[in-house]
């Protein structure tokens, strides 16, 4: 048996437990495939119009190299670098079904061609008072009305970053940086009153070896977590 997948509303949880615990593979119906080729053509057609364009991690870097613009060739091999840090992980792996059910719920996200996660959260949260979800902000920065889904979903708590000054390290006098002040890359709103308040942006990590040197990462979702 195969789940074929059409739109969202295809993923329910008769078809979670086919695909996560009955082992059952996934298929997209040609109509879903069209629609995603249609939008990814639309997607790439937005790009080509506007070298000026920033769209966090297709046109810039990620958390603190967010401030970087990449060119049209840059963006080209920026899409094609592995995602090694999104890949590594610790502790023992996660039982099969738990992935394979990862792995549906994020092709919620693509079988209509658009996300739709601001406007699923608005949903849950709504439905469930007793929740409060806490989201970054994003790091599209420093221009006004950066802030996009899904924090700028409603019901929710959105977060920008702070540099803290105690980063600033030692500067002349008259440029020393004494307080928190929000980080350039984190997004902004204007067409939306977001975000609703701000944490240090800054955080250590363990990381593997083929990343060392970058023990020290910035960005919203190390704000995040603090307010959480």
């Amino acid at each position: 048996m195969t789940v074929i997948l059409r739109a969202r509303a295809d993923i329910t949880l008769d078809a979670f437990y086919r695909v996560a615990w009955q082992g059952e593979a996934v298929r997209f119906d040609p109509e879903a495939l069209a629609r995603m080729a249609a939008c990814r053509e639309a997607f790439l057609g937005l790009l080509e119009s506007d070298d000026a364009l920033v769209i966090y991690g297709v046109t810039s870097g990620y958390g603190q190299m967010a401030r970087l613009r990449f060119s049209p060739e840059e963006r080209k091999r920026h899409a094609r670098r592995p995602p090694h840090a999104a890949a590594a992980s610790f502790g023992e792996p996660l039982p099969e079904r738990v992935a394979r059910g990862i792995v549906l719920a994020r092709l919620a996200n693509f079988v209509e061609g658009h996300a739709a996660i601001d406007s699923l959260v608005s949903e849950f949260a709504l439905k469930h008072p007793d929740v409060l979800f806490v989201i970054s902000a994003g790091n599209e920065g420093p221009g006004v009305s950066t802030l996009g889904f899904p924090g700028s979903a409603e019901y929710i708590l959105s977060v920008c970053a702070l540099f803290p000054g105690a980063f600033s390290g030692r500067r002349p006098p008259g440029l020393a940086i004494d307080s928190d002040v929000i980080a350039e890359f984190s997004s902004r709103g204007g067409e939306v009153a977001r975000p609703d308040l701000c944490a240090p942006g800054l955080a250590y990590s363990n990381v593997p070896k083929w990343n060392l040197g970058e023990e020290i990462s910035g960005g919203t979702s190390m704000a995040a977590p603090q307010v959480a």
